[in-house]
C-alpha cells in the first residue's frame, strides 16, 4: 500500500454547478417562503479511520498501490436526504480558480482511480453513513500530484419569481490529494512581467511603480511561494524592495496573476524590476511542505526619467543664460557710450557719431571738419595729413 501521510482539506458547497474546494465542512440549503425544512449535510473522511480525525484525504503512494479508506456522510437536517455520489477530478479555471468535473464528465486522474460502492445514498435524518472506497494507482502513473474529490450532490427543481423553471445543484466535496512517488519537479515560472512608473510633480519627490506578472506552476507537485519584488535604478543606484503576500498553493499547470504598487521610488533614469520567488512544496500531511531553492524570475525595465527635475534645471539654465546675455548687452552699450564721448571707435570698430563729429560751414565761410582736428578749414585749402 504506500500510504505515508494525510492532508487536511475542507469540503465545499457549490450552487449551480460551481465547486470550489475550500468552504465550510457542512453544506446547508434553505428556501425562504416555503415550508420545507432546510437541508444540511457534511462529507468528510471517517474520523475513526486509519489516521484518526481528519478533514480531508491525502495520500502518498507508488505506482501500482491500492489505498483503502472510508468517507462519512452525515445528515445534519431533520428529514432524510438523498444524494448522488461520484469521484471527480479538479479542473483548472482562469487564474488560480478550480472546479470539479461533473458525474457525466470524463476523468483521467483521481476521479478515474477511485471506486465507490454506490452512486446514490439516502441518509436518515440526524444520522451518518460510512462508505468504504478504493483508490487504485495505475502502474504507469507518472510522478507528481493529483487532486480530485469525492462529490456528494443534490439536485432540486422549482420555479423562480417569474415562473421560470430553475434547476439547482448543490455539491459538497471532500478533496482527495494524491502524490505519486518518483522524481519531484518543483518549478515556478514568472512571465508577462511589466513595470510602469508614475512620477511626481515635485522635482525632488518620489513616484510609484506598478509591477505586474504571472506566476505559473511548471512542476509536477503543488507549490506555494513567498515573493519579493526588487527595484533598482541605473547602475544599481537607489532601490526599493517589497515583500508581497505568498503566492497561494498552485496545482501543476495552474497560473495566477500578481499586481503590486510600490511607492517611494526615486526616478533614476531607468528602473529595473526583478521578481524573486521562494517556492514551498505543498504538504500531503499536516503542516507545511519543505522550502526549496529560491527562483529568480524575469526582469523588466522602465524609463524613470526625473522630468520634473530636468525641467527645473533647464529653466534655471535658460534663466541664467538670459540674464548673462542681458548683462553683456548692457555692458556693451555702456562701453559704446563711453567711447563715443571720447571720440574713439566703438566696440564694433566704427567711428562714433555725435554732434561734434558732423561737418558744416562756419559763419566766416570756412568748413569745419572735427573728424580730424576740430579746427575750421578755409575754402579751397587742403589739409595736409
Amino acid at each position: 500500500m504506500g500510504v505515508i501521510g494525510r492532508a487536511a482539506v475542507a469540503a465545499s458547497v457549490v450552487v449551480a454547478c460551481v465547486a470550489p474546494v475550500a468552504a465550510p465542512a457542512a453544506a446547508r440549503s434553505s428556501r425562504s417562503g416555503d415550508d420545507r425544512p432546510a437541508v444540511s449535510w457534511s462529507v468528510e473522511p471517517d474520523p475513526t479511520g486509519i489516521a484518526g480525525e481528519r478533514t480531508g484525504f491525502g495520500f502518498v503512494a507508488a505506482p501500482g498501490d491500492t489505498i483503502d479508506d472510508t468517507v462519512r456522510i452525515t445528515n445534519l437536517g431533520s428529514t432524510p436526504v438523498e444524494l448522488d455520489l461520484y469521484p471527480a477530478d479538479v479542473v483548472l479555471g482562469d487564474g488560480a480558480t478550480i472546479d470539479m468535473t461533473r458525474a457525466a464528465d470524463a476523468t483521467e486522474g483521481v476521479g478515474d482511480w477511485i471506486e465507490l460502492p454506490e452512486d446514490r445514498v439516502v441518509v436518515p435524518a440526524g444520522e451518518g453513513v460510512d462508505l468504504p472506497f478504493e483508490l487504485h494507482v495505475p502502474e504507469d502513473a507518472a510522478p507528481g500530484d493529483r487532486t480530485g474529490g469525492i462529490v456528494t450532490s443534490r439536485t432540486t427543481r422549482g420555479e423562480d419569481d417569474l415562473g421560470r423553471d430553475v434547476t439547482t445543484e448543490m455539491r459538497l466535496v471532500a478533496r482527495v490529494q494524491l502524490r505519486v512517488t518518483g522524481a519531484v519537479d518543483v518549478g515556478l515560472e514568472v512571465s508577462a512581467l511589466d513595470v510602469d512608473f508614475e512620477g511626481s510633480a515635485n522635482p525632488l519627490g518620489t513616484g510609484r511603480a506598478t509591477v505586474s506578472y504571472v506566476v505559473t506552476n511548471t512542476g509536477n507537485v503543488r507549490t506555494a511561494a513567498g515573493q519579493v519584488v526588487r527595484l533598482r535604478g541605473l547602475f544599481g543606484i537607489t532601490g526599493r524592495e517589497a515583500t508581497l503576500a505568498d503566492v497561494p498553493e498552485l496545482l501543476p499547470g495552474a497560473s495566477i496573476p500578481v499586481r503590486v504598487e510600490i511607492d517611494g521610488v526615486r526616478p533614476a533614469v531607468r528602473t529595473t524590476a526583478q521578481v524573486v520567488l521562494r517556492p514551498r512544496v505543498g504538504a500531503v500531511g499536516d503542516g507545511e511542505g519543505p522550502m526549496v531553492d529560491e527562483v529568480t524570475g524575469a526582469s523588466s525595465a522602465v524609463t524613470t526619467f526625473p522630468w520634473a527635475l530636468v525641467l527645473v534645471v533647464v529653466g534655471l539654465a535658460l534663466g541664467w543664460w538670459w540674464r548673462r546675455r542681458a548683462h553683456r548687452r548692457r555692458i556693451a552699450r555702456a562701453v559704446d557710450a563711453a567711447l563715443a564721448r571720447v571720440g574713439a571707435p566703438d566696440a564694433d570698430g566704427d567711428a562714433p557719431v555725435s554732434p561734434a563729429s558732423r561737418s558744416g560751414t562756419t559763419s566766416d565761410g570756412c568748413t569745419r571738419d572735427t573728424a580730424s582736428s576740430g579746427r575750421p578749414v578755409a575754402p579751397g585749402s587742403t589739409r595736409s595729413r
